[in-house]
């Protein structure tokens, strides 16, 4: 129901939002442009090498989800370029018990029968003072892609469970505390479909099971005084990913001029991601009727990022003597680390003026400065002799935002918007450079091996708009036309011999125009309407990606609309449907 705003998903953990076509393209090869915060926790996977991975929270006792367009990088920093989406959950209420339980069965077309379980219990502990809020699901969706190879049906089912706990406190006068955990797992047995196969099919030598686990803990501590509020809010990350995947046509090509397929029969990859996160952003903001009200904010980020690989072939050393034996684990090709440590500093601040009768003016700021290392090493047959790299990547930068508004009614405001975005550059994993066959396509792009780091990107954004409601009418009326210029894009470029790296390519702009529409034409009956035009082209010829001026970004659709039509009514007594 929100224009500009899309998705894709392509799979666990791998779905991506692009707001007003500021895309990556559709499978994630570069850092997501949008931020996704849960609560005050940005999830948004920002340092995962050549294929990201973002958390996909179940949706479960939400309060409501706020999906701001265009540039945030004043208020939520890189990975805001397109705009931000924040998930927010229900609160603890010390006012009354409450609580819920849910259960679903579902079944899918082509595929398996599924269930879902969903409850919550909120306790007040003391009445207006303390409360706490309980919330457990586990959700079973039915696969529909069979593995005919192996003989295995809906392999892409998978299971997600998890749960949420939340308490607050407050002395009723200055100070409220607020802490929580939210843990979720998401397990699968497989993905993906082979496109020479039938519909809904694949043939994958091994199985492929995947597994997502991460846990949000947060502690928020508000006081206010008379003139504003203090915020402060701490909050960690723990997550670890892991999934097989079926390498062996990959590695039967490339190897094939030295062992024959009936030496290395399967070959499967073994991949492990694991993120820990540590944030702290404090915000001090004004409160009540001025006519300036500010904000003033600091940002701390430390995350450390460890992968590791290993591309193992069963029987191999049976076959050849324990050839893998001399190089490195049994029955192993291939064993590559990586740690990727990031921090991030920024200061912030938005200050909004009232110029009249009419007009406010606002304009803000945020300051940013990463420091990025990496450190990777790789070993074993197909990696002769052993490879390691360091590298290092810093960088600061400011990005501004402008804004004015008039509104000559109390129901009608007309604005423009200027600001600017950003993403942090890095460093990229050059051990992949020794793999077989990647010095030939090295020299494709002209380069003898892989770039040790790349820059950020950045975008400006030129917006305006309308916000209206009909006097005396219930009908809402939002639109709005924006400009997008997107210079030094990070994209991700992967080659055949299975090495990859992200490097600074081009520019692109994106256009745009939106509107939202509702009303209320009766006590009990709602319609909503709303509509998006976009426009995103690269700007010029990108060779090494095979891509031309003109050409449009991936993953955009041109248009897209929605509506709704809902109409209340009472049941019995007090049951509303």
């Amino acid at each position: 129901s929100v224009p500009g705003l899309s998705f894709t998903d392509a799979g666990l953990g791998g779905k991506h939002f692009v707001i007003r076509g500021v895309s990556t393209g559709i499978h994630g090869g570069s850092d997501a442009a949008t931020a996704v915060y849960l609560d005050e926790t940005p999830i948004t996977d920002a340092n995962s090498g050549p294929q990201t991975y973002s958390p996909d929270p179940l949706l479960v006792d939400i309060a409501r989800i706020e999906v701001l367009r265009g540039p945030q990088g004043t208020l939520f920093g890189s990975g805001s370029m397109g705009g931000a989406i924040r998930i927010i959950t229900n609160e603890p209420d010390p006012g009354a018990w409450g609580g819920f339980a849910e259960a679903i069965l579902t079944d899918t077309r082509h595929g398996g029968v599924g269930h879902d379980f969903r409850a919550m219990l909120n306790a007040p502990l003391a009445e207006g003072r303390a409360a706490i809020r309980a919330v457990a699901f586990h959700r079973d969706t039915g696969g529909w892609i069979d593995n005919t190879l192996l003989g295995f049906n809906d392999v892409n089912s998978n299971e997600t469970t998890g749960f949420r706990l939340a308490g607050m406190w407050s002395n009723q006068d200055r100070w409220t505390v607020k802490a929580s955990i939210i843990s979720q797992e998401r397990r699968s047995d497989g993905s993906g479909i082979d496109e020479d196969n039938p519909p809904w099919t694949q043939q994958r030598r091994v199985e492929e099971p995947n597994r997502d686990q991460w846990s949000v803990y947060n502690l928020k501590i508000d006081y206010e005084f008379d003139w504003g509020r203090l915020i402060s809010t701490t909050s960690r990350m723990d997550r670890a990913l892991d999934n097989l995947i079926d390498t062996t046509g990959f590695y039967q090509t490339i190897l094939s001029p030295v062992f024959p397929p009936v030496i290395l029969p399967e070959v499967v990859a073994v991949e492990l991601r694991e993120q820990d996160d540590f944030i702290q952003e404090i915000r001090l903001m004004s409160i009540g009727d001025n006519k300036i009200d500010w904000l003033l904010g600091l940002f701390y980020q430390d995350q450390d990022y460890f992968t590791e690989q290993q591309v193992r072939a069963p029987g191999f050393d049976e076959r050849t003597g324990g050839l893998a034996t001399l190089f490195g684990p049994a029955d192993t090709l291939l064993v590559g680390r990586a740690k990727r440590p990031l921090e991030q500093f920024a200061a912030f601040g938005d200050v909004t003026w009232a110029l009249g009768e009419h007009w406010e003016g606002a304009i803000g700021g945020r300051w940013f400065r990463f420091e990025y290392e990496y450190e990777s090493s790789g070993t074993g047959l197909l990696l002769q002799p052993p490879t390691s790299g360091q590298a290092t990547a810093d960088e600061s930068g400011f990005t501004p935002k402008l804004g004015l508004s008039w509104s000559p009614k109390p129901e009608l405001m007309m604005y423009g918007i200027v600001a600017g975005g950003y993403r942090p550059g890095g460093a990229n994993e050059t051990a992949g450079e020794k793999f077989p066959g990647c010095q030939q396509e090295l020299a494709f792009y002209g380069l003898s091996g892989i770039p040790d780091s790349y820059e950020s990107d950045s975008l400006w954004s030129y917006e305006v708009g309308i916000k209206s409601r009909w006097p005396n009418r219930p009908v809402y009326l939002n639109a709005a036309a924006y400009y997008i210029d997107w210079s030094d894009i990070q994209t991700s470029v992967g080659l055949q011999c299975g090495a990859g790296w992200r490097e600074n390519y081009g520019t692109a702009t994106s256009k745009g125009v939106e509107f939202e529409l509702v009303a209320y034409p009766g006590q009990n009956l709602e319609f909503t309407l709303n509509g998006a035009w976009t426009d995103a082209r690269l700007s010029e010829d990108l060779p090494g990606l095979g891509a031309l001026d003109g050409d449009r970004v991936p993953g955009v659709p041109e248009y897209a609309w929605g509506g709704s039509a809902t109409w209340f009514f009472d049941v019995f007594g007090e049951i509303a449907g």
